[in-house]
């Protein structure tokens, strides 16, 4: 599918299949097929995960001398997990098509890539697929389109800065390494090892300063490599000691530095906590004097790329999909239109445009895509929370950063940028079947309307009374009533006549309300445990809820949910037990047997039968298990 944008020129390649160098993949558009030099082209292909390298976390990705971009390295998709990769591809911007290359010796990940002063790529350290850390290199020969060892590391490194020296060899530094050996410097093939005069760290960086300088930086430290004595000068550090930042050469000279983690309090109170950071310094190498510049629009991510680009400015690639470009004559930094997926790896070409390889996760793994981006997109306009219709929450400002759009009063929650109530009710909670009732957050609730002949009392709808041809109420004291005048006073007087033949007194209305609920809705009283004779369990409470009515003590059991207490062993001097049948027991064997004895002396002269055992219930108060 082709899409043609007026507003900003970007084309998005998403990657067709490594196949032969030169051949193009079923489903891939050749340069024959596309319209002539549109303004802006999007060609999307759905191609699976690992189509460009490093599907799942960011490859290699160089410029080559004649334009092209090799991507090599990097994560990807094995099986449920993510496994470096051997895996390399070229871009042509000629024909914005990808071409399979020679793949690595080595799978690796976390590499460092830089192009020699020859034109070869030279790919550094990394991990492997049993994440060791590597001593290898490798470099990559654009006329062959395959890969050489090419020397090896003093010890492993993961991540390490790299320079490319005025001699043409290459320096590396710090780096993940687990060992104090990242405090020193190196070059690559060269057998120099350089010891720092400071505490320097694995997340050192190194930037080409000058023709003849580099620069170290770490938290506070600043130091100055001058290569024609390959001697190191502590110089002053920068404003905010920071780690992991990343330094970028303008254009003028100056250095652009931003990102990396500083030391913040930790919200505890107790000691502090590192934290990312959008605050921008500038250092003038003539002055060596560091100063605050414009900050970020959020805090710098660790895989945030950097990169000059026509005209002089420095542009962001953020981690998400968020493009910021600094203004090197206003020094200050602008939002431009976002990218449409996460990027992994960003290049500028000769042709201004940026290539970005992207990862698109799914269901079932990843899709590798890649986009052309103008670097001269215009500034984006972020949305408010007004705009976006939200109250609440967070919300995409539609320029690949997130606004907050503040939160919800006490017993209520964000829902899709609107404030909603923890409390809301509804009719059936309620019990209600008609009219409108509070909802509990302020609002109201419909519940309906009544049937024919239903009246809504109370929001309830109820059957009223029909209409009577009486003298008066039944619900009400007066003269006499006739019997036939309403089925209540029939009901009335074939109890009470006197209510018919004497006077409707207040005995008679209060019949009339109890034997024809005519005065009011029909209501339910709640029996009680009392009332229903039972202590313990739980019982019906007679409208259709239910009644707790306790727990017995120690040594009581509840039956039929009446606490009973279960009667003792007898004594060795009785025959049987008490509460089985059998030959007659002796009176006075259990107190029990003697009550019975009492009153049926039969139990204790004959035998001890099915009635003797009953009596152990209704004489003694014992129930029998």
């Amino acid at each position: 599918m082709v899409v043609v944008k007026s507003f900003w020129s970007r084309a998005v390649l998403v990657s067709c299949a490594l196949a032969a160098v030169g051949a193009a993949a079923a489903g891939c558009s050749s340069a024959q097929d596309r319209a002539p030099a549109p303004t802006v082209v999007r060609q999307d292909l759905a191609v699976p995960a690992g189509t460009v390298p490093g599907a799942s976390h960011p490859a290699n990705a160089v410029l080559l001398s004649d334009g092209r971009v090799l991507v090599a390295g990097g994560l990807t998709k094995n099986g449920n997990n993510d496994a470096p990769s051997k895996a390399a591809a070229l871009f042509d911007p000629a024909t914005n098509q990808w071409t399979a290359t020679g793949n690595l010796n080595v799978a690796r990940a976390e590499s460092t890539a830089i192009r020699l002063s020859d034109g070869r790529v030279l790919i550094s350290g990394g991990e492997d697929l049993t994440v060791n850390l590597l001593t290898s290199n490798e470099v990559y020969d654009p006329a062959t389109g395959a890969f050489s060892a090419f020397g090896n590391l003093s010890v492993p490194r993961m991540n390490e800065s790299a320079v490319l020296l005025s001699n043409g060899s290459v320096m590396v530094a710090g780096g993940a390494t687990g060992s104090i050996d990242a405090q020193r410097a190196e070059i690559i093939g060269g057998g120099q090892i350089f010891n720092w005069l400071g505490p320097w760290h694995g997340e050192v960086s190194l930037t080409r300063m000058s023709d003849h300088t580099i620069l170290a930086l770490f938290d506070d430290q600043a130091w100055v490599l001058d290569e024609t004595t390959f001697s190191w000068t502590n110089i002053a550090g920068p404003l905010l000691p920071r780690r992991g930042q990343k330094v970028i050469r303008m254009d003028d000279g100056r250095l652009l530095m931003l990102g990396g983690q500083i030391s913040v309090p930790n919200p505890s109170g107790v000691g502090v906590t590192n934290a990312d950071t959008a605050l921008v310094e500038l250092f003038d190498p003539v002055a060596g004097v560091w100063s605050a510049t414009g900050s970020l629009s959020r805090p710098s991510d660790e895989f945030d790329q950097l990169m000059t680009v026509p005209g002089g400015d420095v542009l962001l690639i953020g981690a998400k999909i968020r493009v910021e470009r600094y203004s090197a004559a206003a020094g200050t930094w602008s939002l431009l239109e976002p990218l449409s997926n996460p990027p992994l790896t960003a290049t500028l070409l000769n042709t201004g445009s940026l290539l970005v390889t992207e990862v698109i996760p799914g269901i079932s793994g990843y899709t590798s895509a890649s986009e052309l981006y103008d670097s001269a997109s215009p500034v984006c306009t972020q949305l408010s929370c007004a705009q976006k219709g939200a109250a609440c929450g967070p919300i995409d400002d539609g320029c690949g950063n997130i606004a907050l759009c503040g939160s919800c009063a006490a017993g209520q929650f964000c829902n899709a940028g609107a404030c909603a109530c923890n409390t809301l009710t509804s009719c059936a909670a309620q019990q209600k079947t008609c009219g409108t009732i509070p909802d509990g957050c302020g609002g109201t609730l419909s519940c309906g309307s009544c049937g024919a002949g239903q009246a809504c009392t109370n929001n309830v709808c109820i059957t009223p009374p029909p209409v009577s041809s009486c003298a008066h109420s039944e619900c009400l004291s007066g003269a006499k009533l006739t019997s036939t005048c309403s089925a209540c006073t029939q009901k009335v007087c074939t109890s009470d006549p006197y209510c018919c033949n004497n006077s409707w007194d207040s005995l008679c209305a209060n019949e009339g309300k109890s034997l024809c609920t005519v005065c009011a809705a029909p209501t339910c009283t709640p029996t009680s445990c009392s009332a229903l004779g039972k202590s313990c369990g739980s019982v019906s409470d007679g409208c259709g809820g239910m009644l707790s009515c306790g727990s017995c003590a120690l040594g009581q059991t509840c039956t039929n949910n009446v606490c009973t207490t279960t009667p003792p062993s007898p004594p060795s001097t009785c025959a049987h037990s008490q509460c089985a049948s059998g030959a007659k027991l002796t009176s006075g064997c259990t107190s029990c047997v003697s009550s019975i004895c009492a009153v049926d002396s039969y139990c204790c002269a004959s035998a001890w039968d099915s009635i003797c055992i009953n009596e152990v219930s209704s004489v003694c108060k014992l129930s029998c298990p």
